[in-house]
């Protein structure tokens, strides 16, 4: 049976981290964080996704750091990950944390 197209762009996050998540309202845009802040970003990868723009940034064993979305309007991180077609199945989506862009320091106070 074929995988729907939807499907078959599917990425799924293993980590059970309940992410962070940094939104900027005014450029419509979020990052949704599954590994702490200072996690090293060893690769960049662009998604094709229609009328947003989202990128994954990777750790050196290749897991998923964050989801940055560009062009969004909603904020929920379940409708951010939906729309980015991500799925996080271990991650306690409920016990997410949010934040303003650029307050990190916050993020990692709270910790």
């Amino acid at each position: 049976m074929p995988v729907p197209a939807r499907q078959q762009n599917l990425v799924i996050v293993r980590s059970k981290t309940p992410p962070t998540v940094e939104i900027d309202t005014e450029a419509g845009a979020a990052y949704v964080r599954f590994k702490r802040a200072e996690t090293r970003v060893v690769r960049t990868q662009q998604l094709p996704r229609p009328r947003i723009v989202v990128t994954l940034d990777f750790d050196r064993e290749g897991e998923v750091i964050g989801v940055e979305l560009l062009g969004v309007k909603e904020f929920s991180v379940v409708k951010l990950l939906d729309v980015a077609q991500v799925r996080a199945p271990n991650a306690d989506l409920n016990m997410a944390r949010y934040v303003g862009a650029g307050r990190r320091d916050l993020a990692a106070a709270a910790s």
